[in-house]
Order: C-alpha cells, then structure tokens, then sequence
C-alpha cells in the first residue's frame, strides 16, 4: 500500500523563485539554444539576473531601451515579465510571447484576472 508523503518546510528568504514542472525546449526554435536564457532553477534564475546586469551596464548613460522577450506565459513566465518590467522600468520593454491567446491558460479565472491587472 502506498502512502502520502506530506513535506513540510519554512524557507526565510529576501527572494525566492519557485518553478514547478517546466523544462525549455531550447531544441525546437531555431536560435534559441544560443540565445535563449531558460528558467527553471535556482542556477537559471542567476544566468537571467547576470544578463540583465549586464545589460544595464551596456545601456548605462544611453537613449536606447532593454529589450526582453518571455516566452511562455505560464505563472513562471507572468511572473518572471513583471520582476523584469519592474526592475527595467523606463529603460527597457518586456514582451510576453505565448502559443495561446491569453497568459496563465490553465489558472482559475481569478488568478488570470489579477494577472492582467497588473500587465502593464
């Protein structure tokens, strides 16, 4: 007979990104295996912050915008496009790209509501 694990843990954290069940397909774009930053661990959140400084560094002082494209828009990628257009503010755009025609697909409506409340 099989029995339930329950786990239970608290984690004191000043940040902490959380992704469950996503693996990239860097495979299946062509360009994407070289340029594509994935998303799904602790090592990939820290790959992204270090793209992001140095982006900044690169824009420091100059009239162009930081351009960042989320591809998927899953809770990971909603969450992840609003840390980065908070972080870039006036110095950057974020673009959310998603295969269906709205973000959070499979969340309850409320959850979907209060994402698109936020969007911009």
């Amino acid at each position: 007979m099989l029995c339930p694990v329950i786990l239970s843990f608290l984690i004191w954290a000043a940040r902490l990104v959380l992704a469950l069940g996503a693996e990239a397909k860097l495979d299946v774009v062509p360009g994407a295996a070289e340029f594509a930053l994935p998303f799904s661990t602790l090592k990939d959140a820290q790959k992204v912050d270090e793209k992001l400084k140095t982006l900044e560094r690169k824009n420091f002082g100059k009239d162009s915008r930081i351009r960042v494209a989320i591809v998927g828009c899953g809770y990971s990628g909603v969450e992840l496009a609003a840390v980065v257009s908070e972080r870039l503010q006036d110095k950057g755009v974020v673009q959310a790209i998603n295969v269906d025609t709205t973000i959070l697909p499979n969340a309850p409506p409320g959850n979907r509501a209060a994402a698109l409340k936020v969007r911009n």
